[in-house]
């Protein structure tokens, strides 16, 4: 198998993208001002500020669930508590968040972010289903149980979140905790990539381009996928489409210079085969470098703490 089927970035990265990724359109809902009733206005021509301004309401009683959901922030996270306590699932999830990250007052704790995530999954949170998956996946404040995993992100798949059909098939196409499954990993990517989950759509590209998970191979649309999820953000697109610039494959001419480029920006967004198709530019002189042999070792090096085997014994040399 070609070294490039790879379909994720380490698991260390890839986790702390994943979960990056969904503090911001998630686990960090903004907090908005609350009113609570407003004090009277004084029978004289020129009210007070004061007796104008709104205040934040203050007492449990005066709070809705939804509005202590929006007080889920790190300076407030005795109200994401007491919401989490009484039912909101999506409080649980924004507090799993808080403990995972060691945000303001927060010791990090991986053990209570589990939990809480575990809550937030049982409560009908997507994306609370989706970190719990994670937490089983690397064995984070639990025990590592791909098994586990596999379920957690079913359940947050069937309800809409993308990054875990995503992670399900990556699970089926390496036979971690499911069988190994590689249609099922490609209908699950597609799905992820339809949702909107960058990766899921490099991931498809990959099944396109070596004709798995019983699709016929069509290079063309590898390249597509893989334009698409590098523009959405996908370290592992953005590498693998230099590689067809490079080559001039999937109806790209060749352009070793844009391949170059491609290289780069997969690796400063933390994918090591992108760090290593640089150094190996460097190394040289090609697509416009200069022939850099140190430059080449370093990101050889970096290559190598990503996870990349081949780029250690260059980084050696």
């Amino acid at each position: 198998m070609p070294q490039n089927r790879r379909r994720g970035i380490s698991p260390a990265l890839w986790f702390a993208v994943i979960v990056g990724m969904a503090a911001i359109g998630w686990f960090m809902p903004r907090r908005t001002q609350r009113i609570a009733r407003s004090a009277a206005v004084p029978a004289s021509p020129q009210p007070s500020r004061e007796a104008n301004t709104p205040v934040l309401a203050e007492r449990a009683g005066e709070v809705t669930l939804r509005e202590y959901t929006a007080m889920c922030s790190s300076d407030d996270l005795a109200s994401c508590e007491r919401a989490c306590d009484r039912g909101d699932a999506a409080s649980c999830r924004s507090l799993g968040w808080h403990y995972e990250q060691g945000t303001g007052r927060l010791q990090q704790d991986d053990g209570r972010a589990a939990a809480l995530f575990a809550r937030a999954c049982d409560g009908g949170d997507a994306m609370g289903c989706a970190n719990l998956g994670l937490m089983y996946e690397y064995g984070r404040g639990v025990a590592q149980d791909h098994a586990k995993a596999a379920v957690s992100y079913e359940r947050a798949c069937e309800t809409g979140n993308a990054q875990a059909c995503t992670n399900l098939g990556v699970l089926y196409d390496s036979g971690l905790g499911v069988g190994h499954d590689e249609a099922r990993a490609t209908a699950l990517y597609r799905r992820g990539c339809e949702k909107g989950h960058p990766q899921g759509c490099a991931n498809l590209a990959v099944m396109y381009e070596f004709a798995l998970g019983g699709l016929d191979k069509d290079e063309v649309r590898a390249t597509d996928l893989y334009r698409h999820g590098c523009d959405g953000g996908s370290a592992f697109g953005c590498t693998n489409l230099g590689r067809m610039y490079e080559h001039g494959r999937g109806g790209l001419s060749t352009f070793v210079p844009g391949a170059a480029t491609l290289y780069q920006r997969g690796c400063d967004r933390g994918d090591a085969s992108g760090c290593a198709h640089l150094g190996r530019m460097y190394e040289g002189g090609l697509g416009d470098l200069p022939k850099d042999p140190v430059r080449a070792r370093e990101l050889y090096r970096q290559a190598c703490t990503g996870g990349d085997r081949d780029a250690c014994a260059k980084a050696e040399r």
